[in-house]
């Protein structure tokens, strides 16, 4: 699982939704506690894709009361402009109105519609993030 970082004394939070190659389909975006936690109260977001300044959607605050939640996205891409074709699913980390970090998922579809599904844990810092996105401990092995 990816790793989105943040300052925790930081300003506030939003999660930004973009799909490559195609604008058009729906998503569902979730957070969570933790990895095993339960979903937060009353924080769900689902929509069809518009634009990236229109798919932001404001983390609860203070930044720092973020630090360990996850953030889950499933999309359902339609319209692909060829059969085949490769799309993917971004979500951007934002602080005080600045991109701070991104992770993403990529699909090869066999039809004209795609589903993709990304997973990134939230984590607050003292200080300015080191990296924006980084892979988490199992990952590097």
């Amino acid at each position: 699982m990816d790793t989105l970082c943040f300052r925790s004394e930081g300003g506030p939070l939003q999660l930004q939704l973009r799909c490559g190659r195609s604008q058009l389909g729906t998503f569902d975006l979730r957070l969570y506690q933790s990895e095993e936690g339960e979903a937060v109260p009353g924080w769900r977001r689902r929509g069809w894709f518009r634009c990236p300044e229109l798919d932001a959607f404001a983390l609860p605050r203070p930044a720092a009361s973020n630090h360990g939640r996850v953030v889950r996205c499933r999309a359902r891409i339609i319209g692909l402009l060829a059969p085949g074709a490769a799309c993917a699913l971004f979500v951007a980390l934002l602080q005080s109105g600045r991109k701070i970090g991104e992770v993403s998922e990529r699909a090869m579809p066999n039809a004209p519609a795609a589903v993709i599904s990304l997973s990134a844990r939230l984590e607050g810092m003292g200080g300015a993030p080191e990296r924006a996105a980084h892979p988490s401990e199992s990952e590097r092995g």
